[in-house]
C-alpha cells in the first residue's frame, strides 16, 4: 500500500542535476551559462530534444557527453 506520495519542487530534497553540473563546470563563466540555458530553453520549447541538449553542453563546457548525462541524471540527494 502505498502511504505517502513526496514530490521535490525546485531543489529541496535535492539540488537539481543542472544546478550541479553548472556549479562545477560554468562556474561563473557567464557566456557558457546563458549558452546553455538558451539550450535549456530550447528543450522546453520542444526545438531541441534531450541528445541535443547534451551534446550542445559537452561542447560548450568541453567535457564528453557521457559526463554531461551523468551528472545529469545521476544526482544524489543533499
Amino acid at each position: 500500500m502505498i502511504k505517502a506520495i513526496i514530490f521535490d519542487f525546485y531543489g529541496v530534497l535535492t539540488e537539481e542535476g543542472w544546478v550541479a553540473f553548472r556549479n562545477k563546470q560554468v562556474g561563473d563563466d557567464d557566456e557558457k551559462a546563458a549558452h546553455i540555458n538558451g539550450a535549456m530553453r530550447r528543450v522546453a520549447s520542444g526545438e531541441l530534444n534531450e541528445a541535443g541538449f547534451i551534446s550542445d553542453v559537452a561542447r560548450v563546457t568541453n567535457v564528453t557527453e557521457s559526463q554531461v548525462r551523468e551528472t545529469l541524471h545521476n544526482n544524489a540527494p543533499n
